[in-house]
C-alpha cells in the first residue's frame, strides 16, 4: 500500500523524487519537476504534480538561510549544491502550485477521496510560503567542496552523457578493471546498486556498452530495486533503455514501468520499435496503481487486457481501489474494464471499495 498524506512529501511519487534529489548534483532538477506540469498540455498526470509539489516547497524552504521546513535530505543537497531559488524560480513554483490547486488530476483524486479541504488547506500554505519567500532577500550559498575520492557511482552521478573530460576517461579505467561487474556499489547519500544500474540512470551509452561487454547482467536486480532497463525507463534514458533491450533486457519490465511512470514517450517508442505491450498484461495494474491515466488509455487502445488477474488475483480496476487511484478507476471504465469481474477472494471492485468504506469508489463501481 503507497503513502497518502496531504502534506508535499506524504507519498510514493514526491518520496522517490526526494531520494532522487539527493542523487543529483543539478540544481535545475527542481524547475525541471516544476515545468513538467507548467508546460502539460491538460490536466497534468498526478505523479508529476505530486513531483512539482515537493519541488515547490524545496524552493519556498531553500531561499532562507538557513533552509527552513525541509526534509533532511534536501537540506543536504541545498547545502552540497549551493541551490539558491531565484525570484523567476519562485514565481513558477506559485504559479504551479496555484494551477494544481485550481484543477489537476492530482486536486481529482483528493476530491474524489473526501479529503479534499485538508489537502487543499496544505496548498495554500505552500501558496503563501512561495509568496513570502519572494520577499525574502537572496541568500549567499556555495557548493560544498566534494572529497576528492568517490565510488564508481558517485563519479558517474557527477558526469554527463556529452562530458569528455579526464574524470570521465578514469571512470572508463575504473569500469574496465571490474573483476565482477555486478558487485553493487554506492556512496554518500546513494543506494547500493550495480555499475550498469548507475550508467543507465545517467544515460551513459559508452559506459552501458562497456559494461554489458565485461558481462554485466542487464535484468539483475536484488531486493526491493528494480533492473537497469526500470532504472533507464524511469530516468527517460531512450538510448540507454535501447541499449539494454538489444542485450537481452526485460521487454516486460521496461513496459510495465514506462506504465506505472507514465513515460508514454518510451511506451509509444516500445511499440514503434515493434513490441508487443500485450506481453506485459500486468503493466495495466501498474499503470493504475499509480494514477497513470495516459498509460492506461495507450494501452487499451494497444490492445492490452483491462481485465486480467495478475499473480495475486487482481484486476487493474481492483488494484485502482486498493491504491485509492480513483482516476486510474474512472479511466479503466472509460476504456471499458468490466465492473463485475471479481478477484480472488471473490470481491468485485465495488464490494473491494465497501470493504474499505470508499463510497465514491463504491458509487462510481456500481
Amino acid at each position: 500500500m503507497g503513502t497518502w498524506g496531504h502534506n508535499a512529501f506524504e507519498n510514493d511519487n514526491a518520496a522517490d523524487w526526494l531520494v532522487e534529489l539527493e542523487n543529483s548534483d543539478d540544481p535545475l532538477i527542481v524547475e525541471n519537476a516544476l515545468a513538467c506540469v507548467d508546460k502539460a498540455p491538460a490536466d497534468a498526470e498526478m505523479c508529476d504534480c505530486e513531483e512539482a509539489v515537493g519541488a515547490a516547497t524545496i524552493a519556498a524552504g531553500a531561499r532562507y538561510d538557513p533552509p527552513v521546513r525541509l526534509p533532511r535530505q534536501a537540506r543536504r543537497w541545498v547545502k552540497a549544491t549551493g541551490f539558491v531559488p531565484s525570484n523567476k524560480l519562485l514565481r513558477l513554483g506559485l504559479r504551479v502550485a496555484k494551477s494544481i490547486r485550481r484543477r489537476s488530476e492530482l486536486q481529482q483524486a483528493w476530491q474524489d477521496s473526501g479529503n479534499l479541504p485538508r489537502w487543499d488547506r496544505s496548498l495554500e500554505r505552500l501558496c503563501s510560503k512561495l509568496k513570502a519567500a519572494l520577499d525574502e532577500p537572496v541568500p549567499k550559498r556555495d557548493p560544498t567542496p566534494k572529497a576528492r575520492r568517490v565510488t564508481v557511482a558517485e563519479m558517474m552521478m557527477e558526469i554527463t552523457p556529452d562530458e569528455q573530460s579526464a574524470r570521465r576517461s578514469e571512470l572508463q579505467n575504473k569500469l574496465r578493471k571490474l573483476k565482477n561487474p555486478n558487485k553493487e556499489v554506492g556512496g554518500k547519500g546513494l543506494n547500493a546498486l550495480t555499475p550498469l544500474h548507475w550508467a543507465s540512470i545517467r544515460g551513459l551509452i559508452f559506459e552501458i556498452e562497456l559494461l554489458i561487454a565485461k558481462g554485466a547482467d542487464v535484468n539483475y536486480r536484488d531486493g526491493m530495486f528494480g533492473s537497469p532497463v526500470v532504472f533507464a525507463v524511469k530516468n527517460n534514458q531512450k538510448e540507454a533503455l535501447s541499449k539494454l533491450l538489444a542485450a537481452g533486457g526485460d521487454v516486460k519490465a521496461a513496459f510495465r514501468s514506462a506504465a506505472r511512470y507514465s513515460r508514454v514517450a518510451i511506451l509509444r517508442w516500445l511499440i514503434r520499435q515493434g513490441h508487443d505491450p500485450k506481453c506485459a498484461p500486468t503493466a495495466m495494474h501498474a499503470a493504475a496503481s499509480n494514477g497513470a491515466t495516459r498509460s492506461i488509455r495507450l494501452l487499451a487502445d494497444n490492445g492490452v487486457p483491462l481485465d486480467s488477474w495478475d499473480e495475486i488475483g487482481s484486476t487493474p480496476l481492483h488494484e485502482a481501489v486498493y491504491k485509492k487511484k480513483y482516476s486510474s478507476a474512472r479511466a479503466l471504465l472509460d476504456c471499458g474494464a468490466k465492473r463485475e469481474t471479481r478477484d480472488e477472494g471473490g470481491k468485485t471492485p465495488a464490494e473491494l471499495a465497501a470493504s474499505f468504506d470508499l463510497r465514491r469508489f463504491a458509487k462510481l463501481l456500481a
